[in-house]
């Protein structure tokens, strides 16, 4: 990764359903910084970068978000 990239990665390791949320001032710096990329997934869903995040169990996701 270069100046101006992250990389986020989500995972629940649980059985149950859960929703992840961002703390505000993350989501504000991620949110900002412009494009988001799913790298990786390991669920037949298209994950979409969000500050609240819904992920079934065992699901696990990876984004490269870059300044523009």
């Amino acid at each position: 990764m270069g100046d101006g990239e992250a990389l986020v990665v989500v995972s629940n390791f649980s059985s149950k359903e859960i929703t992840f949320r961002l703390a505000d001032h993350h989501w504000a710096d991620l949110s900002a910084a412009g494009q988001d990329k799913l790298l990786l997934g390991n669920t037949g869903e298209g994950l979409a970068f969000t500050q609240e995040l819904r992920l079934s169990p065992y699901a696990s996701y990876m984004w490269l978000i870059s300044q523009n």
